[in-house]
Parts: structure tokens; C-alpha cells; sequence
């Protein structure tokens, strides 16, 4: 989360799991292992999530022993994430802190970012020093791995009001639409069981074409920089509604066609089982 938003706060991160139960985190997760393999690149040892929320991704990591730290702008999701990585052997550091704020202290063998989390930062400045930040804090053999929303997505979403209930608590959840800026803004507002008053907070997103997002990942210095259709193996599309990207600081061969058919059917099979 970016200072462009003031989000995240208390009242929405004790319920922000049971509000996105429905999301595929363990097939996410998955797909990140396979996009790594898909271009012959191994598990990390040192990785860190930008955006890391509740650490629902984190405790995925941590399950298969690697080491994962966690940044988010939002202390009160960083309370929920760390009441969730306590029993684990590995202890990850975590960093309240703006995505323009990325500590320098480590150097990381793969940075990520899921759920549009980057899609907060509204200006292509802010992105583009992001990514130079990720750049000097990666190995020279690590990965930059991240989605965002399209242009096309934000610009086409219908506004509109949608309700979320349950035993404890009731949340309007308003989508707002500025179709030629590609802005989304969400206003939420919350209620909980046995209190008098309702919260409030509003999320802002920016829509990105990726083209644009490509050549800024190149001036950055990226040697080698991919996207795709998010949650399959093919190239990317302005249509797209959202992106994954991978980017490397040295260069990255792209597999041949019989591994791409392999992975491909791998990944139908994962996408069948976890989704």
C-alpha cells in the first residue's frame, strides 16, 4: 500500500480474510512456482512480498521452508499477518513501510507482489522508482515477480454497491469508476455486531498498459522482461484484465515450444485441482 491511500486500517483488516475467502491464494502460489520453472529459474531462499497484507501468501512460503519477509503500509494488516507466521520455524522480518520506502538492508532472491497491490501507486513515477528500488535489492540471478490491473479492466468496470455479511459484521462495499483516467475507487463502509458507529476508508487503483509497464521495467535495468495472461502461460494483451510479470536483471531465455506445451498442461492440471 502506498501513502495514495488510506486503507487498510483496523476496521477492514480483521475482516479482510473473510471478506476475500473466495480468493485462490494456494493456486497463486502454485503459479508463481511454475512461472519460475516455466523459465528454469529454482526456488528462493531469500525472498521478500510487497503488499503482503495478511500474509496469506507469506505462510505459503514459509510452509516450504524458504525464508520470506513481509512490507505493507498498513500496520493493522501486518498485526493480522503476525499473528498467522508465529509458529513457524522461520521468523520473517516485517516492514511497515510505503512501497517508496523499500528497505535496502537485504538483497533477495525473488521479490513479489499479488492482488493489483502495485496498482495503488497512481503515477508511473512512483511505479518506475519501485521498480529501481526492487532492482538493487534483488541477486543478479533473482526475479521480480508481480500483477497488475489493465487499463481496459479499470477503465470497463461497472460502478455499483455489493454487500458482504456476516454473524459479525456488515460491509457496503461501493465500486466508483473514472473510465478515462482508468481510476477505481472503492468506498467501503463497515459495521460491526454489538457497536453503535460504522467505518469508513477508500482504496484507490490506477490501471497500467503493459506495454508501458515493459519499458519501465527496461530503464530500470532489467535485462529480461516477461508478462503474462494473469494464471496462464501466455503472452500478456493490453485486453488482458490483469498482467503477471517477470522480470530479471540478467537475461532469461524463453522456454522452447515442447517444455511450453509441459508446462501448459501442468498448469490445466493445477488450475483444475486448486481453483
Amino acid at each position: 500500500m502506498s501513502t495514495d491511500n488510506k486503507s487498510y486500517q483496523r476496521s477492514f483488516a480483521s475482516i479482510y480474510d473473510q471478506v476475500m475467502s473466495a480468493v485462490p491464494y494456494d493456486f497463486w502460489y502454485e503459479y508463481i512456482k511454475l512461472l519460475l520453472e516455466f523459465h528454469g529459474i529454482g526456488l528462493p531462499e531469500r525472498t521478500l512480498e510487497l503488499g503482503c497484507g495478511t500474509g496469506n501468501m507469506m505462510v505459503r512460503f514459509l510452509g516450504d521452508g524458504i525464508q520470506v519477509d513481509g512490507l505493507d503500509g498498513s500496520q493493522d494488516m501486518l498485526d493480522e499477518a503476525e499473528k498467522k507466521v508465529k509458529n513457524f520455524e522461520i521468523e520473517p522480518d516485517f516492514y511497515h513501510r510505503d512501497f517508496l520506502e523499500i528497505p535496502r538492508n537485504k538483497q533477495y532472491q525473488l521479490v513479489y507482489s499479488v492482488f493489483d497491490s502495485l496498482n495503488y501507486l497512481l503515477e508511473l513515477e512512483k511505479l518506475e522508482k519501485v521498480f529501481a528500488d526492487v532492482y538493487e535489492i534483488l541477486d543478479k540471478s533473482g526475479v521480480f515477480i508481480f500483477d497488475l490491473n489493465t487499463e481496459e479492466r479499470l477503465a470497463g468496470m461497472k460502478p455499483g454497491t455489493t454487500t458482504f455479511q456476516e454473524d459479525d459484521f456488515l460491509c457496503y462495499w461501493q465500486d466508483i469508476v473514472d473510465s478515462e483516467e482508468a481510476i477505481w475507487t472503492v468506498r467501503l463502509l463497515i459495521q460491526k455486531r454489538n457497536d453503535n458507529g460504522y467505518y469508513e476508508e477508500t482504496h484507490v487503483e490506477k490501471g497500467y498498459n503493459p506495454y508501458r509497464i515493459v519499458e519501465s521495467l527496461e530503464k530500470a535495468g532489467f535485462g529480461s522482461v516477461f508478462f503474462y495472461k494473469a494464471n496462464y502461460l501466455t503472452e500478456g494483451r493490453p485486453s488482458d484484465n490483469r498482467v503477471y510479470f517477470l522480470a530479471c536483471p540478467e537475461e532469461v531465455l524463453e522456454p522452447g515450444l515442447i517444455e511450453k506445451l509441459y508446462y501448459k498442461l501442468k498448469l490445466f492440471y493445477l488450475r483444475k485441482v486448486l481453483v
